[in-house]
């Protein structure tokens, strides 16, 4: 899986998530917003530049492997 970063239509920032060491909902919850955080202050100029708010996308990324 993967959390994008948008603002309107145009791509920011991703990165993979990884819940392998995650047991509950709130667990996955709070390390989602945390790298929400850190990408938005990587990302700070970029942002700051445009004056809109991102969007996060959390997306399922099929593995080739499993392609038939």
């Amino acid at each position: 899986m993967v959390l994008k970063m948008y603002i309107g239509r145009l791509f920011i920032d991703k990165v993979a998530l990884d819940y392998s060491e995650m047991e509950t909902v709130d667990e996955r919850q709070n390390y989602q917003e945390r790298l929400a955080n850190d990408m938005f202050l990587y990302n700070y100029k970029k942002i700051s530049l445009i004056e809109e708010e991102p969007v996060f996308f959390v997306d399922n990324v099929q593995s080739k492997m499993n392609e038939l």
